[in-house]
């Protein structure tokens, strides 16, 4: 229901979605002010449906783990941040 009030208000439409002047962050903001799309969702649609390439969806448990397993981290934090505690050797060297 939140997504029909957004529209219904004006604040999200077929153009806005599709209105290639938004930023990735001013588009990311309007779809995740709906209730029951979060960052991944957003991401998502970014990605895939518009086609954006600069979109790192850090909050992808697979994109969290690939980070994970390539850089040889234990923590793969919430929303894809480092465990700066578990990792901080690495962290370091980096």
């Amino acid at each position: 229901f939140d997504l029909a009030a957004h529209y219904e208000r004006g604040d999200l439409s077929d153009a806005v979605l599709l209105d290639p002047s938004l930023s990735a962050a001013e588009l990311y903001a309007k779809l995740t002010a709906v209730k029951g799309i979060g960052p991944w969702s957003a991401h998502m649609y970014q990605m895939f449906g518009l086609l954006q390439p600069d979109i790192f969806p850090t909050g992808d448990l697979g994109v969290r783990n690939g980070i994970k397993e390539a850089f040889g981290l234990r923590g793969a934090g919430k929303n894809g941040a480092l465990d700066e505690k578990r990792d901080k050797e690495k962290l370091e060297a980096a």
